[in-house]
C-alpha cells in the first residue's frame, strides 16, 4: 500500500538535499498545508508544504514531461492539502476514451477524503465509491468547489475514479 505521510515525504527530500530543514522560531507554528503530486504511470509521488518542491521531485524521477490531469482537495473553494495526479498526455475529449485510473485512493492516503477538485489538460473525472471502479458512479466532473454539490453528493465519498 502507498500512503504517503508528510512527514515521510519531508524525510526522503531531506535526505536527498531537495530540502533543508531550518530550525523552527519559539513562535506558534503556521499551518502547513500538504501538496502531493503522482504520476499514474510509473507510481513515483512526492509530498512537500512546497507544492514547487514535490512537483520537481517527480519530475525528475519521471521518463517524460509530466501533465496534470486532476487535483483534490480536502476543503471546499479548492482548500486545505491536495493531490495532484499526473501522467504522461493529455486527455481526449470523448468519454469512451480512458486516459488514465487509479484503481485505489487509499493507496495515496486519499479514500472518501476528496472535498473539491479540478481538472487539466481537456481531463474530465468520474469517480466511484468503491475501490476497483465499483460501486456508485458520479457523472463526469471538469472542475467543482464543493463535491457535495455534484448529483446525489461527492463530499468524502470518492475511492476511486477514471479520467477521460
Amino acid at each position: 500500500m502507498r500512503v504517503l505521510t508528510a512527514a515521510a515525504c519531508v524525510l526522503a527530500l531531506v535526505a536527498g538535499g531537495l530540502l533543508s530543514v531550518a530550525p523552527v522560531a519559539s513562535a506558534a507554528p503556521a499551518a502547513s498545508e500538504e501538496h502531493c503530486f503522482v504520476d499514474i504511470e510509473s507510481g513515483a509521488a512526492a509530498c512537500s508544504q512546497d507544492a514547487a518542491v514535490a512537483r520537481a521531485t517527480v519530475s525528475r524521477g519521471a521518463v517524460a514531461a509530466r501533465v496534470d490531469r486532476v487535483t483534490f482537495w480536502d476543503k471546499t473553494s479548492y482548500k486545505g492539502e491536495s493531490i495532484t495526479f499526473q501522467g504522461s498526455s493529455k486527455c481526449t475529449p470523448s468519454y469512451g476514451d480512458i486516459n488514465g485510473q487509479v484503481s485505489n485512493l487509499g493507496d495515496w492516503g486519499w479514500n472518501n477524503r476528496a472535498t473539491s477538485l479540478k481538472t487539466y489538460n481537456r481531463c474530465d473525472v468520474k469517480l466511484y465509491n468503491g475501490v476497483n471502479f465499483t460501486g456508485a458512479s458520479s457523472v463526469w466532473i471538469d472542475r467543482t468547489p464543493n463535491l457535495a454539490q455534484i448529483g446525489a453528493g461527492w463530499n468524502n465519498r470518492a475511492s476511486s475514479y477514471k479520467s477521460t
